[in-house]
């Protein structure tokens, strides 16, 4: 499960807005946005690996509990 608070901090210490994660990872805006709200808690992983690697951070930092 994705910890969306954590998904959160990691796009604001990116200095990248959801649109430009959205973009580089190459999904819909609206995934970035039912995950960071806490909509969707289980991504496919070829989505969190998308993710992870735009924000430069592995899949684990994503699902980890804080």
């Amino acid at each position: 499960m994705i910890n969306s608070r954590r998904l959160r901090e990691l796009i604001a210490q990116s200095d990248m807005s959801q649109e430009d994660v959205a973009r580089q990872a190459d999904v819909a805006l609206n995934t970035i946005n039912r995950l960071v709200n806490d909509e969707d808690s289980n991504p496919t992983l070829h989505t969190l690996r998308s993710i992870a690697k735009v924000l430069r951070v592995s899949i684990h930092e994503i699902i980890k509990d804080q």
